[in-house]
């Protein structure tokens, strides 16, 4: 989830009408999301009560390999940004497409979750509102703040 609001809200303060860049953007969200996990991870280790200094860069990469699901969620942004560079696709129309294909993704994720937690299908499908809600509400502040 973390790894798609990332990337829709990087999406929402490109200006890909007035200077599109679709692979620098592209480059721009996976390196951004990489600085991330980055950081998640690095806090953990340092965070962890008697943990000896020369085990954090030893943590920090078992602790990235443990942020493969921030990583991967935002892959499919980057896909469909690359695609608008090597294609007739608008990097206009890539960004509407990925910010249409994240909510989906926030959708589904929050109705599997709920699911693989006891909830019934429409339980489910409202944790799965809930959190585009909350994804929106996140995208609709970094537009506000642009």
């Amino acid at each position: 989830m973390y790894g798609t609001i990332l990337a829709s809200a990087l999406l929402i303060v490109m200006d890909t009408r007035l200077d599109p860049h679709p692979v620098d953007d592209a480059l721009w969200i996976v390196m951004t999301a990489l600085a991330a996990a980055a950081m998640h991870a690095h806090v953990h280790s340092v965070g962890t009560p008697g943990r000896p200094p020369r085990r954090v860069l030893y943590d920090l990469v078992t602790g990235l390999a443990g942020e493969w699901p921030l990583l991967a969620s935002v892959l499919p942004t980057a896909a469909l940004l690359l695609l608008a560079a090597g294609t007739p696709l608008t990097a206009y129309t890539a960004v509407y497409a990925a910010l249409v294909v994240n909510t989906a993704m926030l959708l589904g994720w929050g109705v599997l979750t709920g699911r693989r937690g006891g909830r019934s299908w429409p339980a489910a499908f409202l944790a799965g509102t809930g959190e585009v809600a909350i994804g929106a509400g996140i995208i609709a502040v970094t537009a506000a703040v642009k």
